[in-house]
């Protein structure tokens, strides 16, 4: 049977960026997730996120506080509004497509236009759209709908995103027959019109389509239509569960599409099922072959008279033990061989074979013990050699048992030496017993899987972690071999979601197991739940370890504006940007770089929020504490002028150490800004005022400074002209205000000859 999937399945890009808005909520947003109505048409998706605690809801007024996720098909645009008005914080997942057909009615609706919305009325995508008009839209189903009514005015077409085009086009066909003026706006999907497109062509190719997707989902049952309409035999199902046996019979080509709200991995599980469906249908028709033949023989017995009257023998296979202490091939005398019995049960497990059927030597037999080997027996055997791709076993009997690779692991096998060694005892299944030489056929894959499956059982029950080494990456998710074939979703790859699964094929992953069905043949596991698990542990061992004032290490993970993030070992702690530096830092990354080893100081536990407050300034000494020593009132100091404010400028005397220079203490002359006296990074000489350690506040004065120092240049002048003729005038001539300092740093006129005067 050959079966061809549709290139394009799986979910499309809508149903992917939504369920990724889920995802992301749940690994960052605070508070309970809710979603209104059905996220995507897919059950089986909203189960899983149901049981990862996301909460289904049917109006805004039910949710009491946390995120509410918007479903990809759309909601009227009064439900966002009145979410966002009840304080709750939103994410619309909708479409971009629907929300394009959203506005196109909405703007038709306000342009004056009668809106008819080709589509399903009960459909939530269709309700949603119908609601951006005001409520004033028609929905219609096709043309006959179409044709009902009696619009003659002027008419806007829109369509629901997953129609079918020529169902568009027969109401427009209809609509353009008695309007004046129609109006029509492109809504449909591409993507659903290339799956619709590409399954029609493979339905005309195929004996049987298969069709995998909710029965709720729009999408999904318009591929069965369009499949339908090609000509096919179509089967719409929704998980292997529903797969028939009957429907293959006969059947040597299969088509598989899906539609866009489905999994990756229910499409997976549909082509393992209908591989195991083929595998039990070549085994049985082996089987019956096998019959048939060894019935033949048996009337071409009976006619030549020979066992006339033998009863009918079990449907058993008989090979010869060799008894103890014989070599292989040596007999007594030699006989006529033991008849074979012919296998009547099909392969399965061990539990349901025949039991092993003996016969004790005697007269005219040979001295080895015939053994019944039944169909899907499980035993032990050992490895005697290694030729080509084959391994011969030996299980005691006379012929040893081929185990071809194919059938040593589950997974592809080049070289047999690298599974098994010549002297190995392994644990092989009987397949069969070939008709010409008697060779027993057996595998070791289908025995491993049999053991598997119980191992599995015990872990699910238990709840026990396996690991998985991961042999592919598929749609969806990740291959894994645990003796039988596992699926680990995306979702359950890393505690958040990973985009990129491909750097995962080759590891081997702690998984638990989540979900088991034998009969399906179904294994679904979890890297997350194990994750998860021991992230819990290790955050409740640092809790415990933590405590106020005690100094811990830890790594910087993120950087923020207000702060950095350093992880501890498991639990994450907040090193603010105030708690950086005694200095004045802007921004974290001016202390402390991503990835940089720290040693911080616990400031702080809320045990309840689960918040940690960190300090890396505490682990140096404060400069305050020697402030009133170093610059006690009086003091002239250099500066750094660090910022300004409408009420001054504050001054860096040293790292940690700032002083604010009051408007009124920038100069002696009317200051109305600072800056009209200093800017940013000037080296200024301040006098210190007053300050309080305590409240750490230094209060500084340019003004006073520079009045300090023109009065000591001024006593160092007088010192200097100690003795010496000088007038008032040379003196204090620079300390005049007003006019008088005015004309004093004027130069004298110069002498003339005095003027006679009038007598």
């Amino acid at each position: 049977m050959r079966i061809t999937v549709a290139r394009e399945t799986g979910f499309c890009l809508g149903v992917r960026l939504a369920v990724d808005a889920v995802e992301q909520a749940l690994s960052s947003a605070p508070g309970p997730i809710h979603v209104l109505g059905s996220l995507i048409h897919n059950q089986r998706v909203v189960r899983d996120l149901e049981e990862r605690g996301v909460r289904l809801v049917s109006d805004p007024s039910q949710v009491a506080g946390g995120t509410l996720v918007l479903p990809s098909h759309g909601v009227p645009p009064e439900t966002a509004a009145a979410a966002q008005a009840r304080g709750i914080r939103v994410i619309d997942a909708t479409c971009s497509l629907v929300r394009r057909a959203q506005v196109a009615a909405r703007d038709l609706a306000a342009q004056g236009y009668q809106v008819v919305i080709v589509g399903d009325p009960g459909h939530a995508e269709v309700v949603a759209v119908a609601a951006w008009t005001g409520g004033r839209a028609v929905v219609v189903g096709n043309g006959a709908e179409a044709a009902l009514l009696s619009i003659r005015g002027r008419v806007g077409v829109v369509a629901q995103t997953t129609q079918r085009p020529e169902v568009v086009e027969e109401v427009v066909t209809e609509l353009k027959a008695a309007a004046e003026d129609v109006k029509v706006e492109d809504t449909l999907c591409p993507t659903t019109r290339r799956r619709q497109q590409e399954a029609h062509d493979l339905a005309k190719k195929v004996d049987l389509m298969l069709v995998v997707g909710g029965r709720e989902s729009a999408n999904t049952r318009r591929l069965a239509e369009v499949a339908v309409q090609a000509g096919a035999r179509v089967r719409h199902i929704e998980n292997r569960n529903q797969l028939d046996p009957r429907w293959f019979v006969g059947v040597e080509t299969v088509g598989v599409t899906a539609g866009a709200s489905t999994p990756d991995r229910a499409i997976e599980e549909v082509l393992a099922g209908m591989k195991d469906i083929e595998e039990a249908a070549a085994e049985r028709a082996e089987s019956e072959n096998t019959e048939g033949a060894e019935a033949g023989r048996e009337e071409a017995g009976a006619d030549s008279g020979n066992d006339a009257a033998r009863p009918a023998e079990p449907e058993k296979k008989t090979v010869r033990r060799r008894a103890p202490g014989k070599k292989k091939g040596e007999t007594q005398a030699p006989t006529e061989p033991a008849p074979q019995e012919i296998p009547g049960e099909a392969v399965g497990d061990a539990a349901g074979a025949a039991p092993e059927a003996q016969t004790a030597p005697g007269p005219g037999m040979p001295e080895d013990e015939p053994v019944t080997l039944a169909r899907g027996e499980v035993i032990q055997g050992r490895v005697v050699a290694i030729e080509g791709g084959d391994v011969l076993v030996d299980i005691g009997g006379k012929s040893e048992g081929v185990l071809p690779a194919s059938e040593l692991s589950g997974r592809p096998v080049v070289d047999p030496g690298t599974v098994v060694a010549v002297g190995d005892e392994i644990t092989v299944c009987v397949l069969g017993v070939d008709e010409k030489d008697g060779t027993v056929r057996l595998s070791k894959r289908r025995a491993d899987a049999v053991a598997a499956w119980d191992r599995l059982q015990e872990a699910c029950a238990a709840g026990s972690v396996i690991e998985a080494p991961v042999t592919a990456q598929v749609k969806g998710g990740l291959i894994a071999d645990v003796g039988v074939r596992g699926f680990i979703p995306a979702s359950h790859v890393g505690r958040s979601f990973v985009r990129d699964l491909k750097p995962y094929v080759g590891q081997t992953l702690r998984v638990r197991v989540i979900e088991l069905d034998r009969d399906e043949r179904r294994v679904i596991l979890s890297e997350r739940s194990v994750l998860e698990e021991e992230q819990a542990g290790r955050e409740e061992e640092v809790w415990d370890s933590l405590e106020e004032g005690r100094l811990v290490t830890g790594t910087v993970k993120r950087l923020a504006d207000f702060g950095a993030f350093v992880d501890l070992g498991g639990v994450d702690g907040l090193l603010h940007v105030s708690e950086l530096s005694w200095k004045r830092v802007g921004h974290p990354r001016e202390v402390v770089q991503e990835g940089q080893s720290v040693q911080c100081k616990v400031l702080k536990l809320d045990r309840e929020r689960r918040r940690i407050s960190l300090g890396l300034k505490q682990l140096e000494a404060d400069p305050w504490e020697s402030i009133e020593s170093k610059y006690p009132p009086g003091t002239l100091v250099d500066g750094k002028v660090v910022s300004l404010a409408s009420f001054g400028a504050f001054v860096e005397l040293e790292p940690g150490v700032e002083g604010l220079v009051h408007l009124s203490q920038l100069s002696d002359r009317r200051v109305e800004r600072a800056d009209q006296v200093v800017k940013v990074d000037d080296r200024v000489r301040v006098k210190v005022l007053k300050l309080s350690a305590r409240q750490k506040r230094l209060s500084l004065s340019l003004k006073e400074a520079e009045q300090d120092a023109e009065r000591a240049t001024l006593r160092k002048y007088m010192a200097e002209q100690e003795g010496s003729r000088v007038t008032l005038g040379e003196v204090f001539g620079d300390l005049f205000t007003g006019k008088e300092k005015s004309d004093a740093g004027q130069p004298e006129p110069a002498k003339t000859e005095e003027e006679p005067q009038e007598g």
